[in-house]
């Protein structure tokens, strides 16, 4: 270990033809850390995969920050397609974390606020979390499927005879939790078609 880093070197054998050594270096969470590796030679062959548990504990405890980000929409541009609860919901789930997480880090998009570009955005400020944090995002408003049945959900601004304009795909929304080095990552939808 270095720096809470685990240095491995793996030996890697394909039917007694060829052997590679492999070594990478891995970013490691406070805490028990499980993980995977497999090759695939140029044939697409893979190797079994390697299993491998490690627990680190580094001499100094690490404060875990917990996130909260909830996307609610309960009062769309088309006011015909209004709904109740999403907004009370998302206002809901963050308090009831605020009262399991003390210090908890609230980011909410509401109503209006809710357009992709704004949802979009929240991928840079949720880059700023530690490989340590939690993070959660929730989404409560309206799913709609596209003339191909293609999954969005409906920003604030959408067209909602065409989702895929202004619509958020699930592939965006998984989106805002890729690149960063966190492990502990929740993604809540509700949602139509969901």
């Amino acid at each position: 270990f270095i720096n809470g880093n685990l240095i491995k070197e793996q030996q890697f054998m394909e039917k007694g033809t060829a052997t590679l050594y492999f070594s990478d270096s891995i970013l490691l969470s406070q805490g028990n850390n499980n993980i995977e590796a497999l090759y695939i030679n140029s044939s697409a062959i893979e190797s079994r995969k390697e299993k491998i548990s490690v627990t680190y504990s580094p001499s100094k405890k690490i404060i875990q920050k917990v996130w909260f980000v909830g996307i609610g929409i309960s009062k769309y541009k088309d006011a015909g397609m209004n709904l109740k609860y999403p907004v009370k919901d998302i206002k809901d789930i963050a308090n009831d974390f605020r009262k399991k997480y003390p210090g908890l880090i609230i980011d909410t998009l509401l109503n209006d606020k809710a357009t992709k570009e704004n949802i979009l955005a929240l991928h840079d400020k949720l880059m700023n979390t530690g490989i340590n944090d939690k993070v959660i995002v929730s989404f409560s408003g309206h799913g709609l499927l596209s003339d191909s049945l293609d999954w969005y959900f409906a920003t604030y601004d959408i067209d909602f005879k065409k989702p895929e304009t202004l619509g958020l795909s699930y592939s965006m929304m998984e989106g805002l939790l890729n690149g960063q080095k966190k492990k502990k990552k929740l993604l809540l939808l509700d949602a139509c078609h969901s």
